[in-house]
């Protein structure tokens, strides 16, 4: 009678550990070099991964390289990274925006609105940041004539709470998940973001839910890049602070005879 067993491999990865780092301080795209990776053995029916815990420090800004260009018909600024609330955001940009031109925030709604008392103005398509403020990326947005003032009320509320979720990808595999902003199959899980600001995010796989391979792995020369990446699809900036992930790959192999066991031990 055949059995089927796992031959049970955990990496213990930390960006420090890492043989490469594709950009740098962020500590979101790095390459490791494992040693046995790959299992050259005829009787391995298939192949599971999965990450069995993480340990994620939340020191990715809500405002980023990503999100913080605001162009307007008076200027271009760039908010300096960092963590705001609609207060906070509000207070800095008051001190860059024109002199006749307002900020201010609603409560009820959650949302912005600038006014000017002697000028018509505009949000170009340039900016980036518009799930901040409350429009859309890539269109523009006029001021109104309203009752003797210019103004523009953001169309929706503004959003600063960040990526929600830290996806972990491993895009040298190809897995049944499917990632449907970014259309890949290496996605392997994503974690909430449930914690504040400098606080570690605390990930255990109470489940132990694996995803099959179903790609070979000896493409891959034993090494393993991970990415860690936010809700839009962009790498996560860690600013230099290291993350722990233990992945695990279990090959299950089949075997027949007591003979083989003693081989694979």
């Amino acid at each position: 009678m055949t059995t089927l067993i796992p031959d049970t491999h955990k990496f213990y990865l930390t960006p420090t550990g890492a043989s490469i780092k594709h950009n740098g301080d962020f500590n979101s795209n790095v390459t490791f070099s494992l040693p046995n990776l790959y299992k050259n053995a005829t009787n391995i029916i298939y192949t599971t991964v999965r990450v069995v815990h993480a340990e994620i420090p939340n020191s990715f800004y809500i405002i980023n390289e990503y999100n913080n260009t605001l162009a307007t018909s008076f200027g271009t600024f760039s908010i300096p990274y960092g963590n705001y609330n609609a207060n906070t955001l509000m207070t800095y940009m008051k001190t860059v925006l024109p002199s006749n031109v307002a900020m201010a925030f609603n409560t009820t709604t959650g949302k912005f609105t600038l006014t000017s008392t002697n000028m018509s103005f505009s949000i170009s398509a340039g900016s980036n940041c518009g799930i901040l403020f409350g429009f859309s990326n890539g269109q523009s947005y006029t001021s109104s004539f309203v009752s003797g003032v210019n103004v523009l009320p953001m169309p929706y509320p503004c959003n600063l709470y960040g990526t929600k979720n830290i996806y972990i990808r491993l895009p040298q595999l190809v897995l049944d998940n499917l990632n449907a902003l970014t259309k890949d199959k290496s996605t392997i899980c994503n974690i909430p973001k449930n914690v504040s600001p400098y606080s570690v995010i605390m990930f255990e796989n109470a489940t132990g839910t694996s995803s099959i391979v179903k790609n070979e792995l000896k493409s891959m020369d034993s090494n393993m890049t991970v990415e860690l990446l936010d809700d839009q699809g962009n790498y996560l900036d860690f600013n230099n602070v290291d993350w722990s992930i233990t992945l695990q790959f279990d090959f299950y192999i089949s075997l027949a005879t007591t003979q083989q066991l003693q081989q694979l031990l």
